[in-house]
């Protein structure tokens, strides 16, 4: 073998290593977006078992519909502020979008909606004569509905 040929086989196996590091980089980087991926879903699944919440009241004003919810769950849930809407409330099948939250007896967690805590979602809305159905949900998906007469 003449130094040509040596020359050239340390080429080759030079371009072969780095296209296998640049390969090898490539899949431990999709490696480590399946894990994160992964753990944000573990995560959600698991804020989801705790979540659980019921509505003790729900009645109609002239113009308004008040509902009472409780967290019953062991999660530690937000509420609407002014400049985040995490949560959705549906009456009839339609969403609500005026309509404020508050934590009655806001205790340990000032502003979060703790267990064992209560909310007043107070909605901007207009029901006829009859029965209808509110829905509440949250911001990891669960929801609790109920159904009120006007």
């Amino acid at each position: 073998m003449g130094f040509s040929t040596i020359a050239t086989h340390v080429v080759l196996f030079s371009v072969v290593i780095v296209m296998a590091a640049g390969l090898s980089i490539s899949f431990a980087n999709y490696q480590a977006k399946i894990d994160s991926s992964m753990r944000d879903q573990q995560d959600l699944k698991v804020s989801q078992l705790k979540t659980d919440m019921t509505i003790i009241n729900a009645h109609n004003t002239s113009d308004r519909v008040i509902l009472y919810i409780k967290n019953i769950g062991s999660e530690v849930l937000s509420v609407n502020t002014p400049s985040l809407n995490i949560t959705n409330l549906f009456i009839d099948n339609t969403q609500v979008a005026d309509y404020d939250t508050t934590v009655l007896n806001d205790g340990q967690n000032s502003g979060l909606w703790d267990p064992t805590e209560t909310i007043l979602v107070n909605a901007s809305y207009v029901a006829s004569a009859g029965e209808h159905k509110a829905l509440f949900v949250v911001e990891n998906g669960i929801s609790v509905e109920k159904l009120f007469s006007a």
